[in-house]
């Protein structure tokens, strides 16, 4: 397989993968700004089977915005969909940690499956990025893609798939490193016709 050239990091996808949209047919893309070092994050919503959202190399998302905590770090998240907002703060969690790195051989791209369940949004958030920090550390890789959905039967349970690249030296930090998902101020909500999020993280 081709090595991918210099520039803007290729997607994190397969041949003739597609994700669909509900979003008046086209593919939802969004841009914010949080701080410096954050990177762009394209974000692919379909309300019946799954969100997207992918860490590139420029620019940074609309919906992730930074506060300011004591000794801490956080952030909040706004969506439109509790798989999208998941999403979102999983992406918003890694690049917080690492730029993403310009050229990336796609073979040497790794991929997790994870599978979760909680009683609520609240604790279905925490055990799905403290699951990807700790297989990220283990497997010593960033994360750069993460598809989501969830289902709601007794409880709520997450079907997910993370993708990304390993963490070698010439990986450039973006801040410090995140050590653990913390339930301070936490809070995952439905805001009018979408969701929103609030996550503390120690660092």
């Amino acid at each position: 397989m081709a090595r991918v050239p210099d520039g803007p990091a290729a997607p994190l996808q397969s041949d003739g993968e597609q994700v669909r949209s509900n979003f008046a047919g086209h593919t939802a893309l969004a841009a914010f700004h949080v701080a410096a070092g954050f990177q762009r994050l394209t974000v692919d919503v379909d309300l019946i089977t799954l969100a997207r959202v992918e860490l590139s190399r420029a620019g940074s998302v609309e919906g992730v915005s930074l506060i300011d905590h004591t000794a801490d770090a956080g952030f909040e998240v706004e969506a439109s969909c509790l798989d999208a907002c998941l999403a979102r703060a999983a992406a918003g969690m890694f690049a917080m940690m690492f730029d993403p790195p310009s050229r990336m051989d796609r073979r040497s791209q790794r991929a997790v499956e994870v599978e979760l369940g909680a009683d609520c949004p609240e604790e279905l958030m925490v055990s799905w990025l403290e699951e990807l920090l700790y297989r990220s550390e283990v497997e010593e890789v960033f994360f750069l893609r993460f598809d989501v959905e969830t289902v709601e039967t007794d409880g709520l349970r997450l079907s997910g798939r993370a993708a990304g690249v390993p963490i070698t030296p010439d990986l450039e930090p973006a801040g410090p490193g995140v050590k653990a998902v913390t339930r301070h101020g936490l809070r995952v909500e439905r805001a009018g016709e979408g969701w929103r999020a609030r996550v503390i993280f120690d660092v």
